[in-house]
């Protein structure tokens, strides 16, 4: 009943936002909220993350503090952990296999289309307009993305629902550093696949590198007095 409560609550803003998006920024209401994504994406996302608050919120996915290894997990005594932790995997997998699915029969689509027709020149416009993202690398990269998520998270995944749903009592310290090393680098991962791989984003970093540092430099030249 709370979370019907809280969903009724969340309906008017998310109104609001998108009839403002639509009015003020048209290009950015195209590219954000596209019909998949309304009707697709943003319940899906509802679902996981609603989820996933709901458990260390009402207490059945409570986490805890692990003073052996000095990080937060799932409790081992918290009621319906195992389904929680089996939960969480599905998660972690399914979505992202199915979006790099999706996508897959999206692109033979279009070259089994592309074949048929009559070839012109390429426009060198992406799907969201990007100035820092290769059109024709936009896919590959989220591809890579979500291929790196499943497997730098999928450790610390397993190990959660080892430790809730087998009772394991014991878990070597290293093996659990690792396990959570590997996820904490899902943070950074992101920067570095879009950085790697478009050329734009690493000139667009290095021109606001060479901007500040020059900016610093004037401020010091100002305060000497220079």
């Amino acid at each position: 009943m709370e979370l019907q409560q809280h969903m009724e609550r969340l309906e008017p803003g998310n109104y609001v936002t998108v009839g403002y998006t639509k009015h003020i920024v048209p290009h950015d209401y195209l590219v954000t909220f596209s019909p998949l994504t309304v009707n697709v994406i943003l319940p899906g996302l509802m679902l996981v993350v609603i989820i996933q608050v709901t458990g260390p919120l009402y207490g059945w996915g409570k986490y805890e503090y692990m003073q052996d290894y000095g990080l937060c997990g799932v409790a081992a005594s918290t009621p319906l952990g195992c389904s929680y932790a089996i939960y969480l995997i599905i998660c972690l997998i399914l979505p992202p296999l199915s979006v790099i699915i999706i996508n897959g029969l999206l692109l033979s689509t279009r070259i089994c289309k592309r074949s048929r027709t009559i070839v012109v020149p390429k426009r060198n416009i992406s799907s969201g307009n990007s100035h820092i993202l290769s059109a024709d690398k936009e896919v590959m990269s989220l591809v890579i993305f979500m291929t790196l998520v499943i497997i730098l998270s999928l450790p610390r995944s397993m190990l959660d629902a080892g430790t809730m749903c087998e009772n394991v009592k014991y878990v070597q310290p290293g093996t659990t550093f690792s396990a959570y090393f590997l996820d904490s680098l899902l943070n950074i991962l992101l920067p570095v696949i879009c950085f790697g791989i478009h050329s734009n984003a690493r000139l667009l970093l290095w021109q606001t590198l060479v901007r500040s540092n020059s900016v610093s430099s004037d401020i010091d030249l100002v305060e000497l007095n220079v």
